[in-house]
């Protein structure tokens, strides 16, 4: 075994260029200097492998920061969707309802927010407070193709209520990937892990626009939840229209007509232009074919106020719904007359036998 002493002087010693070993005396061991001699296979058992991907899993506590960052995203949408609501009022008591194209409107609103945000930024709003990004698997900047999926599919995720269908796949995922993200082939990790494994993937838009763009929802959303609050209810609307002294008459106008049903007859009552005669005669041959003629004989047993019914002749009008229970030669029906507001006075819109 080649010993030397170690001379710093000496501009040719080993220190000088490499790290030596040295024993217990000082001396410098040469052949450690060399490497080790390579190890022979074990033939027959499968060789270890280094396959550690190029970002790291999402830690655990990730999970939580989704979960405040879309609570808070949530905030602009919930305002959007009270501001697209129709006010229905039932007697004194407010319901606010969604339904047909607002309903439509505000999933073009929502899938448009998420989309708009992300292509652009890489982030949300929410995302962005919280620190969080969306890449894809190797930590590039998604394009709009992935983007397109997981926002399409944060309607799977979203069921049935607050993402409870996404935040179970997220917790059970290893890489924390909701159903939208495993389709998309992205993931959402914390902006400080990007950048300390590899450098930050740059979105088209700074991330700052996302931030603006809840600003900007959350004010729209403001703005239309005031006028929702700050609106006149259907039942002050409606509430100059007294029961005895302005809806009976009309009620015992409309059920006389019907228990001398004739097309005329009961084509004036209704709107110009809002039903057509054929209607008016299939709808007698269908009732005396069913319950017999009406007698003429009926109670008011209830009502309530509803608002903005989407009329298709006539629009959206305040309507007061007024429950009967007439006697037919065959048998007792509940009948129930709408009257709606048309040119400031009480006039029959829809006039059906409750089944």
């Amino acid at each position: 075994m080649d010993f030397r002493p170690t001379d710093p002087a000496n501009p040719r010693s080993t220190r000088n260029t490499i790290a030596a070993v040295t024993d217990s005396n000082g001396w410098e061991r040469g052949d450690a200097l060399l490497p080790p001699p390579p190890r022979e296979p074990t033939w027959g058992q499968p060789q270890a492998i280094d396959l550690a991907p190029i970002h790291p899993t999402p830690e655990s506590r990730c999970v939580g920061r989704r979960v405040a960052a879309g609570f808070i995203d949530l905030v602009p949408l919930t305002l959007i969707a009270f501001a697209l609501t129709e006010r229905v009022d039932n007697d004194s008591i407010a319901q606010y309802r969604i339904e047909g194209l607002r309903l439509l409107a505000l999933a073009v609103i929502s899938f448009a927010y998420y989309f708009v945000a992300e292509t652009l930024t890489g982030t949300t709003a929410g995302k962005r407070l919280m620190g969080l990004a969306v890449v894809r698997d190797d930590g590039t900047v998604p394009g709009p193709g992935a983007i397109a999926r997981r926002t399409v599919l944060r309607a799977v995720d979203g069921l049935p209520v607050f993402y409870l269908v996404g935040f179970i796949c997220v917790v059970a995922s290893p890489d924390r990937q909701r159903i939208g993200d495993l389709l998309g082939h992205t993931r959402v990790v914390r902006v400080q892990r990007v950048a300390a494994v590899a450098p930050r993937p740059q979105p088209r838009v700074p991330a700052m626009f996302a931030l603006l763009l809840g600003v900007l929802a959350v004010a729209g959303g403001l703005v239309g939840t005031i006028s929702r609050v700050t609106e006149t209810p259907p039942s002050e609307r409606l509430g100059r229209f007294e029961i005895d002294r302005d809806m009976v008459p009309v009620v015992d106008r409309v059920m006389s007509e019907f228990a001398h049903p004739t097309v005329d007859g009961i084509a004036a009552l209704f709107p110009s232009g809002a039903v057509s005669t054929a209607d008016i005669a299939s709808m007698n041959r269908e009732m005396e074919a069913k319950y017999g003629t009406f007698s003429g004989q009926y109670s008011i047993e209830d009502h309530r106020k509803l608002h903005d019914v989407d009329i298709d002749t006539l629009g959206r009008l305040d309507v007061m719904q007024i429950k009967l229970t007439a006697t037919f030669s065959t048998s007792t029906q509940t009948v129930i007359v709408s009257l709606g507001v048309v040119d400031d006075r009480l006039t029959l819109i829809h006039w059906d036998i409750a089944s």
